[in-house]
């Protein structure tokens, strides 16, 4: 089953284009209810445009969850049986934290100059650049793990030790968000998609995503009969 693609063409801006299309969707007796509705924006100041656009033209008997296209994958997969998902500090500390328990030597395989022991700052930092890039390669369903296991898999490509260290640190990684009753969101996201558990009992509305991640589309496809897509173009 494929996405519905709705083209709201260029006559009007966006946002009053994408609210002209929900009440002529959603609109019942003069009533707009879109309180099963999840709409999916690029940033949160469209979503409270369109809000307000919603309100101003029609009063709202019910408000849609409206989000932006980062935050969608956790209204499509249920993670209320396991651990809560970690926020970004406890994320961001718990890597720290599997940084500074891996040996120096191990470290330098991955960067040539770790930080100084006493240097909170660095360490810090370095924390950030690796869950951004595991932010990254979850986007396109990969992880260290993954990619360190390609790396030994394929043999026209060569063995890079950086990534079974970046795997190894996230192995600590882990265990250090389980020690604190925690889960990873990114981990969360890929079993969800590899163990088909996304499911929804709302429209899904994504308004203006130019590029969507190969994450947000594999989950999208797995909830298709509810998803819309609207494109501001013919």
């Amino acid at each position: 089953m494929t996405m519905d693609r709705q083209f709201l063409g260029w006559d009007k801006p966006c946002l009053h284009a994408a609210a002209a299309w929900l009440r002529a969707k959603y609109e019942r007796r003069g009533q707009l209810d879109l309180s099963r509705v999840v709409i999916a924006l690029p940033g949160a100041r469209a979503g409270r445009r369109l809000l307000e656009l919603l309100a101003t033209d029609h009063g709202l008997i019910g408000s849609p969850r409206m989000v932006t296209v980062g935050q969608l994958p956790e209204h499509l997969y249920e993670s209320a049986a396991m651990r809560p998902l970690a926020d970004s500090l406890s994320s961001l500390l718990a890597r720290w934290h599997a940084l500074r328990s891996v040996d120096r030597a191990v470290l330098e395989t991955m960067t040539p100059r770790p930080p100084a022991e006493s240097d909170f700052a660095g360490w810090l930092a370095l924390a950030r650049e690796v869950n951004h890039l595991d932010d990254e390669l979850a986007a396109e369903l990969w992880s260290f793990a993954s990619v360190a296991q390609r790396e030994y898999d394929t043999e026209h490509l060569p063995i890079d030790e950086r990534w079974s260290t970046l795997a190894r640190i996230g192995d600590h990684y882990h265990k250090n968000l389980a020690s604190l009753g925690m889960r990873d969101r990114n981990a969360a996201r890929l079993t969800a998609v590899a163990d088909q558990q996304c499911r929804t009992e709302c429209d899904i509305v994504v308004i203006g995503a130019i590029d969507l991640s190969r994450l947000v589309r594999q989950m999208l496809t797995q909830v298709a009969d509810r998803v819309t897509l609207l494109v501001h173009a013919p």
